[in-house]
């Protein structure tokens, strides 16, 4: 399981963009975001706003055994 960190750094990574450029459009102080990406405390509601800033969709969800998403 990828942690959010690796998450976020292969996502920049494929749009061109470093965490700090990352940080800096979420407006936090890049030690800041890194202290968050480290303790995995970035917010679903700031996950969403990352994937807004590399056009792309942030989609959490549970998926039960038979497939449903809840």
């Amino acid at each position: 399981m990828m942690t959010q960190k690796q998450h976020i750094n292969m996502l920049a990574a494929f749009n061109g963009l470093s965490q700090s450029d990352i940080a800096r459009k979420l407006g936090f102080p890049q030690s800041t975001f890194n202290k968050r990406l480290l303790r995995n405390t970035i917010t679903p509601e700031e996950m969403e706003k990352i994937a807004e800033i590399t056009g792309a969709k942030y989609k959490a969800v549970f998926v039960l055994p038979d497939g449903k998403e809840i």
